[in-house]
């Protein structure tokens, strides 16, 4: 398997690169609500009141119910999107890659720019997200050859 992308000439101020994932809040990113949408109801219901909804823009889900909504219509469109929630001026859409027991184990996104991701173009960017999320959750769940 190989993963291309393209460099930015310049990474906004806050933004993650390769590898930075893992710093990403849960509640203001693409990659954590997708993670957070994968994950059983008893799991959420008990993670959800941990999570401290710190706002990072004035655009960041600070809100517990509203959080819940934006949990919900990820799991129905299959990807999750974090419209200037992180960092001001990009946007990002992300859907969870699932293991062989059914549950997330990473997430795979793609962010850029808001003016290059305008909210009409999400839609078929979630659903490129989604289509190659699924097909790496099919790789890992498949069972391994015997060595």
């Amino acid at each position: 398997m190989s993963l291309h992308g393209a460099t930015a000439r310049r990474r906004p101020e806050g933004g993650a690169g390769p590898g930075d994932c893992s710093r990403l809040p849960l509640h203001g990113s693409a990659v954590g609500k997708a993670m957070l949408s994968a994950q059983s109801d008893p799991v959420l219901s008990g993670l959800l009141p941990r999570i401290a909804l710190t706002p990072l823009t004035d655009r960041t889900v600070a809100d517990p119910g509203r959080l819940r909504h934006e949990i919900a219509e990820t799991r129905g469109r299959g990807y999750a999107v974090d419209d200037e929630e992180h960092v001001p001026g990009m946007r990002c859409v992300a859907a969870p890659i699932l293991g062989r027991r059914g549950r997330p184990v990473a997430a795979l996104s793609v962010s850029g720019p808001a003016e290059r991701m305008p909210p009409a173009r999400l839609a078929s960017l979630g659903a490129l997200v989604r289509g190659a999320a699924d097909r790496l959750t099919g790789l890992l769940a498949a069972p391994q050859p015997a060595r």
